[in-house]
Parts: structure tokens; sequence; C-alpha cells
């Protein structure tokens, strides 16, 4: 399904940095740079359509695919490192671009959607234990944001020292017994940010509606009243009407 998936979100893609182009003044220059699939399973029929770095899966993943991801991230880096832009935004082939995609990033500050299911505030004990810090205060827990690892703005050279770091700590969350039970489908976002807060990166949060560009994502049942100002439709749920 992912295939198809990510058809979709290509062509859509395509047809905003359309847009982009066609609208960009000199103050306004178009912010949309190149598209790069990173694939972690074997050469497919896509590869002549869509632009595709492909990575290997971790050999064992422990029965969550989504283990690979950060590891692909990491391989993506070693083995095809054609990225010519300085910032990068990581996204799922589950998005459909609505507008052109604008660099919500202020500065040099990563950027990212919040999720009202990621909570580190809630789970203190484990957050300590993968921060590798058991004095953590509540206000430095604060810290640690509420997102996962798409869809995220960020300096290309910052998520290239991040990977490693969110290698190590998603697969070191896996394999605990206590972490996996209580994060369960959603350890591998508990990774990103955790590693995130272990290498410095805080991220700025984009839930609210942007003046000039609208809201970030919207999801279903959502969809009435931001399809408008929406840059980014993440299909996440069963029922979506169409």
């Amino acid at each position: 399904y992912q295939a198809w998936q990510v058809r979709v979100m290509y062509f859509h893609w395509k047809k905003q940095k359309k847009i982009c182009v066609e609208q960009e003044t000199k103050e306004e220059p178009c912010q949309m740079g190149g598209f790069t699939r990173v694939l972690h399973d074997k050469p497919d029929s896509l590869m002549s359509e869509i632009p595709t770095c492909v990575v290997d899966r971790l050999d064992n993943e422990m029965g969550f695919v989504v283990l690979s991801r950060p590891n692909a991230f990491m391989q993506y880096f070693e083995k095809c490192d054609k990225i010519e832009e300085t910032y990068v935004l990581m996204a799922e082939p589950d998005h459909v671009y609505i507008k052109p995609i604008p660099n919500l990033m202020i500065g040099e500050r990563p950027a990212a959607f919040p999720f009202f299911y990621i909570e580190p505030s809630r789970w203190p004990t484990l957050v300590k234990r993968f921060v590798g810090n058991d004095k953590m205060s509540a206000q430095d827990i604060e810290k640690v944001d509420p997102i996962g690892s798409s869809p995220v703005f960020i300096r290309k050279d910052d998520l290239k020292r991040l990977a490693p770091v969110w290698v190590e700590t998603t697969l070191a969350i896996k394999k605990d017994k206590e972490a996996n039970r209580d994060w369960g489908w959603v350890l591998e976002m508990y990774g990103y940010t955790i590693a995130a807060y272990r290498v410095g990166l805080q991220h700025d949060l984009r839930p609210q509606l942007n003046t000039t560009y609208g809201h970030l994502q919207m999801h279903t049942p959502h969809m009435d009243s931001l399809a408008r100002r929406s840059v980014v439709f993440h299909r996440a749920y069963a029922q979506v009407p169409l």
C-alpha cells in the first residue's frame, strides 16, 4: 500500500512545486527543493519514477518494521547523500500536499508537528532512562518535544548528527520490556524526540495557524475547518471523507 501512497504523495509534491515556482517572486522565492524517497527495502518498480535511495532493512526488526526507519536515515548519509539543500522536510508516504510547502523553521531551529498522544511528561521514569539522566527535573522533561520524526523541518547537518543517536535510542526502547509495552506503536516517535533532546535539539511546534501559510497538518475529523488553510493532509485514519 505504501507504493500507491508514495505515488500520490509525489504527484502532489510535483503539482505544488510547479505552483511554487510559478508564483515565486524576488521577495518570496519558492522554498521547495528536491524530493527523495528513502526506501528501506529492495529496489522496486517505482525506481525510475521517483528519485529513490535504497537502503537495507535491519537484520532483526523484532516484529516492528518501523524500527528500520532511523537506521534508514543513517544509511542514507553513508550511501547516497545527494541532498544539495541546507534544510530537509522529513515526511511520510501518507502525506498529501495541498499547498506549496514553505520552510516553517525560524532561523536554524527545527520545527515539527506536535501529536497529542506523545506525552513525555507522562512517562518521567522512561524518559530519564533513555536520556541517560535520572536527575532530570520536571522542567527538563517538559523540554522533550511531543513530536515524532514526521513532519519535521530540520537542518540537513543536524539530521546527519542526530541519525545515529536516533538509531541507538530507538533500539534501546524496543529492547526494553517496559518501554516496549507502554509506548508500543509510537516507540520510534519517542526514540526520535528523546534522541533530539540528547543532542541538544529542541523543535518549534507548528500546530497553530500560521498567518501566512496556514495550518501545517490536518487529519480527520477536522477536514472541513482546516482543509483550506493546511499545507499537508495526513491520511492517518481509516475513515476519510472524500
